[in-house]
């Protein structure tokens, strides 16, 4: 697909993209998600590499699914159909998506906090005869280990 994507700063450009919405969403609400498709590889954490063996149509240009810029659009707005991502490779992006727009560092953040949470909860359980023969200076320094 091509369609105008608007910038932060109001103008507006026609872009590929690829639908990433289901069909259901469209038929029902007439609402289609897409992300944006570009020959620029800025952010490169966030882009999934299109080869010409991925798409019914190769693309012109090297190009990239920036799976970080997502936009809501409605079908009317869709200049052009271009090609189509083939399956297997589609399923990579939705991936792709879920861990670049909910996952990434946040996420890693969180479980290592959620693993720090667990371990000093379970040295709090630690009875005093397990802990018996360590020194205060040991026990201190284990329970810092998990801060």
């Amino acid at each position: 697909m091509e369609i105008n994507f608007v910038f932060p700063d109001g103008t507006s450009k026609p872009h590929p993209a690829l639908i990433v919405s289901n069909n259901e969403l469209q038929e029902v609400e007439g609402f289609i998600y897409l992300c944006m498709i570009s020959s620029k590889a800025y952010n490169p954490e966030y882009n999934y590499v299109l080869s010409d063996d991925m798409l019914t149509i190769p693309m012109v240009k090297q190009s990239y699914i920036k799976c970080q810029l997502l936009v809501g659009d409605i079908e009317r707005d869709v200049i052009r159909k271009i090609s189509r991502l083939k399956q297997p490779y589609f399923d990579e992006v939705v991936e792709k998506i879920k861990h670049t727009i909910f996952w990434g560092k946040w996420c890693e953040s969180v479980t290592v906090i959620l693993i720090k949470l667990y371990l000093i909860e379970e040295f709090h359980r630690l009875k005093d005869e397990e802990l018996k023969g360590i020194s205060w200076t040991a026990k201190i320094a284990l329970f810092t280990l998990f801060l």
